[in-house]
Formats: structure tokens, sequence, C-alpha cells
């Protein structure tokens, strides 16, 4: 065993002396407090008091041995009486302010600073003038203004503006570009789409064919495709009706109105509010064990919903003001300070115990059953 220190001394000894150790440890008694050992060794020094002489004491399960040092204990009294003295866990918070040089002393330092402070400020007598520079400066007393005295807010649009698509300015060239990248994006959406309705793997030309139209009405406009998929996905329908009269027009303008909802936060809130209550409706009408997966299936995308919020900070201010609508209470100062997607997503949780009952006897357990695991709290 190497010691530490400068000479880097070792310890050797003979196996068939201490053949029985299987681990030995060292430590600080501070940091020993918690364990337990078959034997413990205890260093003596001068620092210990009756609280580390306990715990030091008190690590063993078979023995104990202590030592201590000539050089810090000149006899065995001297080592009994440091061991069993009382040192209380003082402060300076324990001592006057005037005693914080005495505080210093019985610990053996002395204070950072002098005590008191050295900061001298000049006052003016009694019959000198205060020439500082806004000594003789009044205030002129004026009408009280409010904190919004100067507020002035825009008057919000008509709603009927707000929602009028603009139609998409173009040259004739560029025109004809926009329409061929629609129908182009429309027709490889609908084959998409074709595939998971009948559950069928969507094959690699098809969706290459996506991407790249995607792609190539991005060039068009940047926000197209996004703008596209979004009325493509909410209304079907103008994918297959693209190709009758008509029906590339509606999809541009569903295009047009869908990138006037994407910038303006109001819209936003009105469609999640609908959304929200829309598959609220389907959710409450798929009661029964048998509609469990068509149900777990609304809940997992209003759910999706509620934690979109918080990559909106427009929309979740705006239908934070809107929880009534949303069909949440409106009720004391604590509940409207509430997370809004935690109190969406709680309502959600709240109407799975309607259909518990319900799925619980699908599977065949009985009324007396469900009672008993409902009592053990298991449901």
């Amino acid at each position: 065993m190497r010691l530490d220190g400068a000479e880097r001394r070792e310890v050797r000894f003979d196996l068939k002396d201490y053949a029985q150790i299987d681990h030995g440890y060292a430590s600080t008694i501070h940091k020993s407090q918690g364990v337990t050992v078959d034997r413990a060794h205890v260093l003596a020094t001068e620092g210990l008091d009756r609280h580390a002489a306990y715990v030091g004491m008190s690590r063993h399960r078979e023995t104990l041995a202590v030592h201590y040092g000539g050089d810090d204990f000149k006899d065995r009294d001297q080592l009994v009486r440091t061991l069993g003295r009382e040192r209380a866990k003082d402060t300076t918070l324990d001592y006057p302010r005037q005693y914080d040089r005495t505080f210093a002393e019985r610990r053996g330092t002395e204070p950072a600073v002098p005590i008191g402070s050295e900061i001298v400020v000049e006052r003016p007598g009694p019959g000198s003038s205060d020439r500082r520079a806004f000594a003789n400066f009044k205030l002129r007393p004026g009408p009280e203004r409010g904190t919004f005295a100067n507020f002035k807010p825009r008057a919000p649009a008509a709603a009927t503006e707000r929602a009028a698509p603009k139609p998409i300015q173009l040259d004739r060239p560029g025109r004809e570009a926009l329409v061929r990248g629609v129908r182009d994006y429309t027709r490889a959406f609908e084959d998409v789409v074709r595939m998971h309705d009948k559950r069928l793997p969507v094959l690699p030309h098809q969706d290459a064919a996506l991407k790249r139209a995607a792609q190539d009405l991005a060039k068009i406009s940047p926000e197209g495709a996004r703008d596209l998929h979004t009325a493509l996905s909410r209304n079907p329908d103008l994918a297959r009706g693209v190709e009758r009269p008509g029906g590339l027009d509606q999809a541009l303008k569903a295009m047009t109105y869908e990138g006037r909802v994407r910038a303006d936060p109001s819209l936003r809130a009105d469609r999640f509010v609908g959304d929200w209550k829309t598959l609220g409706a389907q959710r409450d009408a798929l009661k029964g064990w048998e509609h469990t997966e068509a149900r777990k299936a609304v809940e997992s995308r209003m759910k999706t919903m509620a934690q979109g919020l918080g990559r909106d900070a427009e929309l979740y201010a705006l239908l934070d003001g809107r929880r009534r609508d949303l069909g949440l209470a409106i009720g004391s100062g604590l509940e409207r300070g509430r997370n809004l997607t935690t109190e969406l997503t709680r309502t959600l949780s709240r109407g799975l115990g309607e259909h518990t009952h319900e799925v619980l006897r699908g599977i065949g357990l009985s009324d007396e059953e469900i009672a008993l695991a409902r009592a053990k709290g298991v449901i």
C-alpha cells in the first residue's frame, strides 16, 4: 500500500497475516455517515467533538478500534475530554454585531474587512447653502395621467375582410407554372391518399412524385406546398375534384385561404375552437366498448392539438381568453391561471371514466369484479 505524501512511502504485509480482508475503505467521518462496516478503525484528532466521535464510533458491526497520536494528545484523559466535548454549530448570526471580532477570534480567524464603515458623507452645516444640481428644482403639478393615457388600439378588421382570401398576383407565365404545380401536387397527393384508404403501403415512386411536386411548387410559392397540403387534408374532395371544371380554381382558393389562416392568429383560434368542438362531439358519440379504438383515435387527435399550443404563443394567448368556448369552466383566479394545454388534456382524461365500466364489461368482467377492482384502486 502506497501512502500519500512527498516521500511516497510503501507499507507491505504478508497475506498469511491479513488473509481475511475483503475490502478496505478510508474515509472522513463526515463522509462515513450512513455507512456500516464489519470492523472500524477511527483515527482521533484535535478537531473531533462529541458528535463526530459518535458518528465515527458507530459505523461497525463487530469490532472498533480508536487510534490517536501522542503529538495530538499528551495522555488518555485529554483524548477523553476532546471526544466528549459539546461544540455547538454556531454562525455569525448567533452573535450581536459588535461581537463580530470576538466570533472571528473564537474561530481562529480575523475579519476580512475592518469592523465599521470607512465611507464618510459630507453633510452641509446649518448655515451653509445646499448647492446640489437639483437643490431648488420643483416639479409643476399637472393632471394625473394613467399608464395607458396615450394608447390607442387599432380597430380590428372585420371578420369578412379577414376571412376573404386574396388572389395570388402573378404574371401569365407565373400563373401557368402555379396552376401546373398545384395540379401535379394534387394528383400526387390523391395517389398517396388512395393507398392509405386501401391500407396499402405507399409505393416509392408515389412518395418521390409527391416530394418532387412539393419542391416544384415551393419554387413559385415558398409555403405553397404546405398550405395546399393542409387544404387537401382538411377537404379531400378538393383532390378528387381537381380534374372537374372549376376544381382547380377551388384548390387554388383553398391554398390561398390556408396561407391567410397561417398568418392570422385570430383565424387560427377560430379554427382550433371549431375543430375541438367537432372532435369532442365525435368522441362523445363513440360510447361503448365496441368503439374503444375509434374513440382513442379521436382523443389522440385532440391531445395532439392541445400539446401543439406550446409551439404557437399567439394562438395560445387568444385561446386562453376563450376557455368557455373550449368547454372549460371559468372558476376562481387560480383556475384561470392554470396552463391551458394541461386543462385541455385533463378534460380528455376525465372522460375516460365514463367508458371504463362498459369496456370492462365488454372483456367479460362482472359488476362485482369491477367494483372490487375500483375499491382496491386497480382501476
